[in-house]
């Protein structure tokens, strides 16, 4: 295992500080010295020793209340004003004085306390609201306000990927966290706004911060849309010579096509879209998202659209879309989560996130969405997808409430995201699906549950009314098609369903607060934020109003 100098000159190159190449002075920037005292934490696992785990022997336990007073004190001195409080700076020393040493019991102390004062002291990173005036959640805001208008950042060079300024996101990266894991012992167990992550190498994370969340009590009001309505068998097309004859690939063609396969005019799925919004304020005053499945647009289409849409929705916040970037000659396709924020009838800012496995289809699935005429069941078929680029987007929703969008396989697999979601915790996650009804008992529901146990993110599936259609045997057509699933931590799986005639579910999402607690006995008291399902209503389009091509 390396000794601490050894990490402390991995980690810090460039110095601890900008201007000076040295390590004597201890990071003024807390998610600096967060990293280094989590990667010496993570690299020792001495975070599960006896002296951070044993609340029954007084002796030996690390976490007594002098050493919650004295964390409180110098993160809030250093929270304040930005400043290292002399304490850390002599810990910090202290530390240095390991350097020749492994991290072992005796240096155990000082490592927990630097991380643990970096982590309290960076309260509100990443969710601070423009009416307070905090210095480092304030840093972090401007940063990302500058990233999203699409200026260099100021004091955070590797934002929005990394909140370090000192350690190059090669490395390892910090994001903010948003939940705490309330069992188990992991590293994650010790911080309640930080998290560690991998270099954007293995995956590169973004947290971005559109515009200041000032709406902490509002609902979330998400207007889900199962689109596209009906699939045929030709949606699936073989890819011809393939290397292997028993695993072959086939491409996806995409969902906004008519029944004659042409593509749909931007313009018809726009008045779709409205329509159902018009439909959906008759239940609520706001509906403040538009959510999509997989593959329901085209990438070139979907900032149109979100453009259009929210230009007669000035209420809207954001528009979310499974889209496929089809193939061209010098590019392979995509299948991607379109996510835009929308900000007083404007796109504020919007981007992509290529799906990260490839679904296969074997002989059962073919069977159940009856596609024997188009794949051959007795071989595999792979999704002809790129899946070379590895990110993952956080966004605030509201103050305190984090989200992310997963596609399809990406739930199911734990490489390479979902190491990253676990360690963020966003408080929802979104899963595009091209998938059959979404039943607790099938593959989503199982996933969604281990997400919503650890680290306590609710989760949202939605596939398409097409494909839920398509995995119904002939003549078992029912009135109600199970589209999405929506579970949270300590609540059961809520299989939502759309009945004949209806092409929308609207989902009313309320923020609650609760405090959560560190293994190290911190309390965020009451800070964290969770997003509960209060309300499901089916969504019809107004009389006179379902577009044509849906007759």
């Amino acid at each position: 295992m390396p000794t601490i100098g050894t990490t402390l000159n991995r980690l810090l190159p460039f110095g601890t500080n900008p201007g000076r190449r040295s390590l004597r002075i201890c990071p003024a920037w807390p998610p600096d010295l967060f990293a280094v005292t989590a990667t010496l934490l993570e690299s020792s696992s001495l975070y599960a020793d006896l002296a951070c785990t044993a609340g029954w022997d007084a002796q030996v336990y690390l976490f007594n209340n002098a050493y919650l007073r004295e964390v409180a004190r110098a993160a809030a001195e250093w929270a304040r004003t930005g400043n290292v409080p002399p304490s850390v700076g002599n810990l910090w020393d202290q530390l240095r004085r390991f350097g020749h040493n492994e991290v072992t019991i005796e240096s155990l102390p000082v490592i927990i306390r630097l991380m643990a004062i970096a982590d309290a002291a960076s309260v509100e990173v990443g969710f601070v609201s423009s009416k307070r005036n905090a210095p480092f959640p304030t840093v972090v805001l401007n940063d990302l306000m500058e990233i999203a208008s699409f200026r260099r950042p100021r004091h955070l060079p590797y934002a929005p990927s990394s909140l370090c300024r000192m350690i190059p996101n090669d490395l390892l990266c910090v994001q903010p966290k948003t939940n705490v894991p309330l069992v188990g012992c992991t590293l994650r167990s010790l911080s309640h706004n930080l998290a560690l992550l991998p270099p954007v190498g293995v995956v590169e994370t973004n947290w971005l911060f559109t515009h200041p969340a000032e709406r902490k009590d509002d609902p979330l009001n998400l207007l889900l849309i199962p689109y596209p309505f009906t699939i045929s068998a030709n949606y699936f097309v073989p890819v011809d010579d393939c290397v292997d004859k028993d695993n072959c690939y086939f491409s996806a063609r995409v969902g906004s096509l008519d029944a004659k396969g042409a593509p749909m005019p931007n313009s018809e799925i726009t008045k779709m879209i409205c329509s159902l919004i018009e439909s959906a304020r008759r239940e609520v005053k706001e509906v403040h998202g538009v959510v999509f499945p997989e593959t329901a647009l085209l990438e070139s289409d979907a900032l149109q659209i979100a453009a259009a849409v929210a230009d007669n929705n000035p209420e809207l916040e954001l528009f979310i879309a499974g889209v496929l970037l089809p193939e061209l000659p010098k590019r392979m396709a995509r299948n991607c989560a379109y996510t835009a924020r929308l900000h007083r009838g404007k796109v504020f800012a919007h981007w992509m996130q290529s799906k990260h496995h490839r679904w296969r289809l074997e002989e059962s699935q073919i069977e159940r969405y009856h596609l024997g005429d188009s794949l051959n069941p007795e071989k595999n078929w792979w999704e002809k997808i790129d899946v070379c680029d590895r990110t993952c987007f956080f966004t605030v929703v509201r103050w305190g409430a984090s989200l992310a969008v997963l596609i399809c396989e990406d739930l199911a697999r734990f490489d390479p995201v979902l190491p990253a979601i676990n360690a963020v915790g966003p408080t929802l996650v979104i899963a595009l699906l091209m998938d059959g009804p979404q039943l607790e008992r099938r593959w989503p529901g199982r996933y969604a549950t281990v997400l919503a146990d650890d680290p306590g993110s609710s989760v949202l599936t939605l596939t398409s009314l097409g494909m839920v259609r398509r995995s119904s045997m002939p003549g078992d057509e029912g009135t109600n098609y199970n589209i999405a699933l929506w579970k949270e931590a300590g609540g059961s799986a809520r299989e939502l369903k759309l009945s004949k005639d209806h092409h929308g579910l609207l989902l009313s999402l309320i923020t609650s607060y609760e405090k959560q607690t560190t293994m190290d006995r911190r309390t965020d008291r009451g800070a964290t934020a969770r997003l509960r399902l209060f309300g499901a209503r089916q969504v019809a389009f107004a009389t006179g109003h379902a577009p044509n091509w849906l007759h």
